[in-house]
């Protein structure tokens, strides 16, 4: 629990999936995304035909890349889906809010082991 939080302000200091984060396809849910018409598509950075152009998302230049454009941007969600459905939440996160919600955690695990040792001796 208490990794929670850093975990999170990493990524999100990171930069890590911000791309993502701020593509107006992605923060769709799944179903409309799988609706989206070629230039819907075409006009996000991270979903369409620009991913390899315009999106940052790390391990992108790992996906084989062929002579169809349209296999390869496949390819590219592929790879984006399973971790925007694992960790899209924590893309871009107030770090401040998370850093305060950490203290109150450890402030309060350590009153309550204060407690809990004093009703003990």
């Amino acid at each position: 629990m208490l990794t929670k939080y850093p975990f999170e302000s990493l990524v999100t200091l990171s930069g890590l999936g911000e791309d993502v984060a701020k593509d107006p396809c992605w923060q769709k849910p799944e179903r409309q995304r799988r609706r989206l018409s070629v230039q819907e598509s075409n006009a996000c950075d991270c979903y369409g035909n620009n991913v390899f152009k315009q999106c940052q998302f790390p391990g992108l230049g790992t996906v084989d890349r062929s002579s169809f454009l349209s296999s390869d941007v496949f390819k590219a969600r592929q790879l984006i889906s399973p971790v925007h459905q694992t960790y899209g939440d924590i893309f871009s996160i107030n770090v401040m809010l998370s850093l305060m919600q950490m203290t109150f955690l450890i402030g309060a695990i350590a009153i309550l082991l204060f407690v809990f040792q004093s009703a003990k001796g």
